[in-house]
């Protein structure tokens, strides 16, 4: 988050021989709080291993030259980073090579194609995991910037531009004033990752709604809200009546 020094925030380090998977991912964990710093193969990996000191390293297993097998090596066989947090993010599926990514002293093996919130989440249980993840960086994690699909690409939309979010089964759908976009995420992986209870609510299980982009809401019937928007459709979204309750003391409704 911005209005952390950039010294609370945690450095990871990206080694993968694809150039778009460095640009969405590095978009993608600066949006998320962390620092980040990407190698296009294993030996300039190693170099910026030991020059930057980061504090998780994200290995890819197949590339050019030297692979992900000799740097997982090199980087337990150095004492300086023995410890040094790993994650296998590969394209490699087969149980072999998973029983000896663990082996070979990976903290974690994910395969590709990947959801970008699950290795967000895995980042998070690493670091606490290993004390290195202090209450600064633990703000800092929370998604400002929810990853979304357009055509065969990978862009981010800024929860400040969000009206609501749409559930649409493992995905979900992300509205602004004016767009829909799909997201590879599900609302309920996007309300953890943003940490949202203060500025967003979950109206029911369907909708997420930004509270700050309500301009109106009706009483229907007794035990019946609905909240309208301010996109230029002025999107109506039903409270369930499980929320209600909350609903109203979050906008401290007394009718």
């Amino acid at each position: 988050m911005d209005n952390h020094l950039d010294d609370l925030k945690k450095r990871i380090l990206i080694i993968d021989d694809n150039p778009g998977l460095r640009s969405s991912l590095t978009a993608f964990l600066t949006a998320g709080g962390f620092e980040v710093e990407t190698s296009e193969d294993g030996d300039v990996g190693l170099e910026a291993v030991r020059r930057w000191q980061p504090d998780l390293v994200i290995l890819d297993l197949r590339m050019p030259g030297k692979g992900g097998w000799d740097v997982m090596k090199e980087i337990r066989d150095d004492p300086r980073t023995v410890d040094l947090p790993v994650i296998l993010l590969t394209a490699v599926k087969d149980q072999e090579s998973k029983v000896l990514g663990f082996r070979s002293g990976a903290d974690d093996y994910l395969e590709k194609p990947f959801h970008a919130l699950e290795l967000m989440a895995r980042i998070d249980r690493i670091l606490q995991t290993r004390g290195r993840h202090d209450n600064g960086a633990m703000e800092a994690s929370a998604m400002e910037k929810v990853p979304v699909r357009i055509g065969d690409k990978v862009t981010f939309v800024p929860r400040e531009e969000i009206y609501f979010i749409e559930a649409a089964g493992k995905y979900a759908y992300v509205h602004t004033a004016r767009e829909r976009y799909l997201s590879d995420c599900s609302l309920k992986e996007i309300e953890g990752a943003m940490l949202c209870q203060e500025e967003f609510f979950r109206a029911h299980r369907s909708y997420l709604v930004n509270l700050n982009k309500i301009c109106g809401v009706t009483k229907e019937a007794p035990g019946r809200y609905i909240i309208e928007l301010g996109d230029d459709v002025h999107t109506r979204v039903y409270v369930s009546q499980r929320r209600l309750h909350a609903f109203k003391e979050r906008l401290h409704l007394h009718f």
